[in-house]
């Protein structure tokens, strides 16, 4: 069965170069005419097809429509007095306008939204940004964490809106606490990786450079292989398992084929935490196994799902699935 399926390999092998040069050949097309004559500092005005960089444009059909899986929220509990205005002018200014040493935007996709180019999404401009749309307050009947998370809750199941730009600030005043309040964040994964987005707005809000989270390089490869034996058994594996990786990574981001990856979440959403288990440890437990953040939090979870399970009795671990 090797053989049909290294023709099958090829045969999608080709199909996929071809969509790769059909996005080169139309964002080449975006560049001499729309691009053109977009000046430096308004890198937001441009037009970039999120196939530019293909598990962007994955991450946005995955989470496009009524799912949310590709949403990610982040819950900071602050201490001193909200500004909600100072705090929208600070993300203004240190984020949405913030510039390199040659006066280009360095997120410019944060003031853009996705739209259809010849049936592909693009970062397009948005045409009323409001950075009051982004930074919100939000009052709550009880601070409570329930109603924290019930709230985070149905924002998860609700989705996020593709009208606009796809993060967004949700500041929550504490209510039984004068000289604190809390900050959810919002935010599409194809707009930034997971920790990385998170860096953004630390290290760019923040005064001192922040040290808890340490983001990853897009796409990296965890670990490292220092014997022999580890390169060769390695490299075997990715010699016999090559052409089925190729054919699902082609089905999963060439159009028309990556519609059958969309499924449509049902039923409402849930959001828990548990502040007894520190960055820190994750951050330990995955530099000693060479892992990523996102192995450990799975570890994590698959065992407190079996051991729930176990424990209650109320659904079959062999009919629980789970994944990051």
């Amino acid at each position: 069965c090797y053989v049909p399926l290294l023709l099958l390999n090829t045969i999608m092998l080709l199909n996929y170069l071809l969509y790769v040069a059909y996005i080169r050949c139309l964002q080449l097309i975006l560049d001499v005419t729309w691009n053109r004559n977009v000046p430096v500092g308004e890198e937001h005005m441009r037009l970039r097809l999120l196939a530019n960089v293909m598990h962007d444009v994955y991450n946005y059909h995955v989470g496009e429509a009524s799912n949310s899986h590709m949403v990610g929220y982040v819950l900071f509990k602050m201490k001193g007095q909200l500004a909600v205005e100072e705090f929208a002018t600070l993300v203004r200014d240190r984020i949405v306008n913030a510039k390199d040493s040659k006066e280009r935007l360095l997120f410019s996709s944060f003031r853009q939204v996705v739209r259809y180019f010849f049936f592909q999404p693009a970062w397009c401009p948005s045409p009323d940004f409001d950075i009051h749309d982004h930074v919100v307050e939000l009052e709550l009947e009880d601070l409570g964490q329930p109603s924290i998370q019930k709230f985070v809750s149905q924002l998860y199941t609700d989705g996020i809106s593709f009208d606009k730009p796809l993060w967004k600030f949700f500041l929550i005043p504490d209510k039984k606490e004068n000289n604190s309040f809390h900050i959810l964040i919002t935010g599409h994964h194809c707009g930034a990786d997971g920790f990385s987005f998170i860096n953004i707005w630390i290290n760019h809000l923040s005064d001192s450079k922040a040290e808890l989270i340490t983001g990853e390089k897009r796409l990296a490869i965890s670990g490292s292989f220092n014997t022999f034996s580890q390169h060769f058994l390695i490299g075997l594996a990715t010699l016999l398992l090559s052409p089925i990786y190729m054919v699902e990574e082609c089905v999963r981001f060439t159009w028309p084929f990556h519609k059958m990856f969309h499924y449509k979440a049902n039923g409402t959403k849930l959001s828990a935490w548990d502040t007894s288990l520190s960055f820190e440890k994750v951050r330990f437990i995955k530099n000693r196994t060479r892992s990523k953040v996102n192995d450990v939090f799975m570890a994590i979870f698959t065992q407190a799902l079996e051991k729930y399970s176990l424990k209650t009795g109320k659904f079959d671990r062999n009919d629980a699935y789970f994944g990051m």
